[in-house]
Parts: C-alpha cells; structure tokens; sequence
C-alpha cells in the first residue's frame, strides 16, 4: 500500500491511500482529472510526496513514481495532522 499527499492550488491537503499497483495509480491520475476538471482547481504536483511501506520493492516503487510524477517524501513532520515524533 502507497499514501500519498497532495496540495491543491488552496493549500488543501488530500490524504489517498492505494493499492500498489500501476492500474491504482492509473485510477489516481483519472481521480485527479475529475478533481481537477469539476473544482476548476489543479493538483500542484511539485507540492505533493509520497510514502512506501518498508516491503515495497524498489522497482515497484520507481514505477509507481515514473507513472504518477511523484516524488518520495523523506519523512513527514506530521501524520493526519499529528506530529511524527
């Protein structure tokens, strides 16, 4: 499983939680779109991150990120609005 955050252009924070596949991040861009198309607002890709589990191969993962344009967050201050540590 991959989460993932995403900022829209009103700072917004959208938490998603997906099945690691290629076809889920396929359904995440198309739910994005949607998004993007209904609200009149665009994801700011440069501001979203995401995060693996451990388990998750390397290769899963590169193409996961090559597929949504995503970056991988090296840690995260706060968790659903919690402080991590």
């Amino acid at each position: 499983m991959a989460s993932g955050e995403a900022v829209d252009d009103d700072g917004k924070w959208v938490l998603m939680l997906i099945k690691l596949n290629v076809q889920s991040c396929l359904v995440l861009k198309e739910i994005m779109r949607i998004y993007e198309k209904g609200s009149g607002q665009q994801v700011n890709i440069q501001k979203s991150n995401t995060t693996f589990n451990l388990n998750v191969e390397i290769g899963c993962k590169e193409d996961i990120l090559s597929e949504v344009g995503l970056v991988v967050a090296m840690s995260h201050d706060k968790y659903l609005g919690l402080p991590t540590e």
